[in-house]
């Protein structure tokens, strides 16, 4: 009898620490030097002259309509409902402002990254998130993994080309992989720059060694009753 208790007590160990293994973990970034300090490899998303030659206006010279959906570097951005605009904006990036061409959505409708046409495996993801017209909005940053939502974070986002910090959000994730993630500022002008994803730093899995000590244990208690 003792002997099939421990071995369920065993079993049902394993099953909770395989499950620890496996369970998807998040950490969320509001400091860039942190974010890029935990990836082992990213690719950082330009969005300087992905207009068309035939767009309304220049980078220079303000707004112009891209497609509904456009590539950069495999990533697909799309404005959820609406179109896409890109626009030149001054912001500041670990605290050294410079001019840069923005994405955004010109109909205020929710800015989606979808990662999957870039390939498949990515643990990292990152962006700058601010507003074309507002600052001080309250807005949404949503991962989504294979497994659903991984997680959704709020932040108060700040106008691009007035020279204030603009929200910075990083993400890595463990045992699942990003697909998707979805910037919605509640019906206003989104944008979004130095969109960054790839891989995370692989972290010290503390569950191993509990598995470990629980087979130790298991085996020690053998011994004594052998004795």
């Amino acid at each position: 009898m003792t002997k099939a208790i421990l071995a369920a007590s065993a079993a049902a160990l394993l099953l909770v620490t395989s499950q620890a293994v496996t369970a998807a973990s998040v950490t969320v970034f509001t400091d860039e030097t942190s974010y890029y300090n935990a990836l082992e490899s990213y690719t950082l998303v330009d969005f300087e002259g992905i207009a068309p030659a035939n767009g309304y206006g220049t980078p220079e010279g303000g707004a112009y309509t891209v497609n509904t959906a456009s590539v950069v570097d495999g990533v697909t951005f799309t404005a959820d409902g609406g179109t896409l605009g890109v626009i030149s904006a001054t912001h500041s990036v670990l605290g050294t402002p410079y001019p840069s061409d923005v994405l955004f959505s010109n109909n205020g409708y929710a800015l989606t990254a979808d990662l999957t046409t870039a390939g498949s495996g990515y643990t990292a993801v990152a962006g700058t998130f601010g507003s074309l017209l507002n600052d001080a909005l309250e807005a949404t940053v949503t991962i989504m993994g294979l497994s659903g939502i991984l997680a959704t974070e709020t932040l108060t986002t700040e106008e691009f080309g007035v020279g204030n910090p603009i929200s910075f959000l990083g993400f890595t994730v463990h045992g699942d992989e990003i697909v998707s993630v979805t910037f919605d500022a509640t019906g206003n002008f989104e944008g979004i720059d130095d969109f960054s994803f790839g891989l995370a730093s692989v972290p010290v899995t503390p569950a191993l060694p509990l598995l470990g000590g629980a087979i130790g244990l298991l085996g020690l208690t053998r011994r004594k009753r052998a004795a």
